[in-house]
């Protein structure tokens, strides 16, 4: 399974930008670019952790932020990552389409987020497919551990994401680690 594509809007400095991932990439680029912005967005999407935005992360709160983004399958063990009872399976060219939609509710001051799947090859009145969150979210792994880390705080707290990496690739063993 290949993350072939991701498209954010109006999240924080991400303004309508778009990027199309090869099988290995590299995220490089000056100071206040947008770099760790699109790592997060990355990480509250995959992360099996609660999505939480706060009016910061909407770079104009009068419109919602949108993060779209397009898996690519090559084989049908990729495929079976995502259990396909809706159809949520372009049959047309192998690939998953998924869309947040995150809209700031000034009155209440909370934000009111939904998912959906995209189906390019559907009529227009039935492309979108309304899911639940953890349908999809529990079968990808996500971590994303901050440049800014603190070693021994991410691997003594069960709710780091060094640990939470460590126990993906040992699930069985006992945790052990005291820095």
């Amino acid at each position: 399974m290949l993350l072939s594509n991701i498209y954010v809007d109006n999240f924080r400095n991400l303004l309508d930008f778009e990027i199309t991932f090869t099988d290995f990439e590299v995220i490089v680029g000056e100071n206040n670019i947008g770099k760790t912005n699109l790592l997060s967005i990355i990480n509250m999407v995959f992360s099996n952790k609660r999505i939480y935005f706060d009016g910061n992360d909407f770079n104009n709160p009068q419109i919602p932020i949108t993060f779209e983004t397009t898996f690519l399958f090559s084989s049908p063990d990729e495929v079976a990552v995502f259990f396909d009872p809706e159809g949520i399976i372009n049959p047309e060219n192998n690939e998953v389409k998924l869309k947040l939609t995150a809209s700031w509710i000034e009155d209440i001051g909370n934000v009111d987020a939904s998912f959906s799947f995209i189906r390019d090859d559907l009529p227009d009145d039935e492309k979108e497919i309304e899911i639940s969150s953890l349908k999809f979210r529990q079968s990808i792994s996500c971590y994303y551990i901050s440049a800014s880390r603190d070693l021994r705080k991410e691997m003594n707290t069960r709710s780091g994401a060094m640990f939470e990496l460590y126990k993906s690739f040992f699930p069985n063993q006992p945790y052990l680690c005291n820095l």
